[in-house]
């Protein structure tokens, strides 16, 4: 037991010290290190625990290290896997907040992070893809996949709304 719990702790430790760019960012490696390194779950359950880790309020990160950890080792395996993906950032943020303050106009900051948002967005399509092949599997998913991005980028339709318009379609087709 102690030697998953510290896997977990580890595994997400390593996830969070390299999340820039926020949770959507972060799912190509957290499958990575959950579904393809450690095995703790299968492709399916990793596109059910973004689903999840989307609908709940919170971070995606940290919804996602509480359900790997619940489902590797119980509470004890959420609180570990928790604990991990937040310290690095925690730390950072506590002793960085007056430095980045001071240096958040100076040409290299700007720079850095212009640097790092094409990367980060290349990221962000890459977990939508993975999540996507795995997601649509019908012509039935495929409308709906499609009218969720229409309903989102053209409509801008609300989150909520739409989680609880897929929900309910989701009872009805499924």
């Amino acid at each position: 037991m102690l030697e998953t719990l510290s896997a977990l702790f580890f595994t997400f430790w390593k996830i969070g010290s390299f999340a820039f760019g926020g949770g959507l960012a972060v799912l190509k490696l957290i499958e990575q290190d959950v579904v393809r390194a450690n095995g703790w779950m299968t492709v399916a359950e990793f596109a059910e625990l973004v689903a999840l880790s989307e609908m709940t309020p919170g971070p995606i990160a940290i919804n996602a290290a509480t359900f790997v950890g619940v489902l590797v080792a119980g509470v004890p395996g959420a609180v570990v896997a928790t604990l991990g993906v937040v310290t690095t950032s925690f730390i950072l943020m506590t002793l960085l907040a007056k430095l980045v303050m001071r240096i958040k106009d100076h040409a290299l900051a700007k720079a850095f992070f212009k640097g790092l948002r094409p990367v980060i967005a290349g990221l962000i399509v890459c977990a939508a893809l993975a999540v996507g092949v795995e997601a649509v599997h019908s012509e039935v998913t495929a409308v709906l996949a499609a009218g969720g991005f229409l309903a989102a980028y053209k409509f801008k339709a609300h989150p909520i709304l739409m989680i609880v318009i897929a929900a309910v379609l989701g009872l009805i087709l499924f």
